[in-house]
């Protein structure tokens, strides 16, 4: 299972996901980022309390990566 939340802020997106990136979990978190990246806005992506990252998702993660999506440790401070 994965939970998404979007926060639209002025300057930028944030999403933040809870649960695992694995499986058919990882087709919806791309789904979420896709759309805020279509938006123009600069997307921070805040892994708060995942469990599990399989090969798909690590993907999803390094290609997130190679756009110029922010990892966030913690949502007020993004990772490049």
């Amino acid at each position: 299972m994965v939970r998404v939340m979007i926060s639209d802020e002025p300057a930028s997106t944030l999403i933040t996901v809870d649960g695992k990136l694995s499986g058919d979990w990882v087709d919806a978190v791309q789904t979420c980022c896709k759309d805020a990246i279509s938006t123009g806005k600069p997307l921070r992506l805040y892994m708060r309390d995942v469990s599990t990252i399989d090969e798909r998702g690590c993907t999803l993660l390094r290609q997130l990566a190679e756009k110029g999506v922010g990892l966030a440790r913690n949502p007020k401070v993004g990772i490049r």
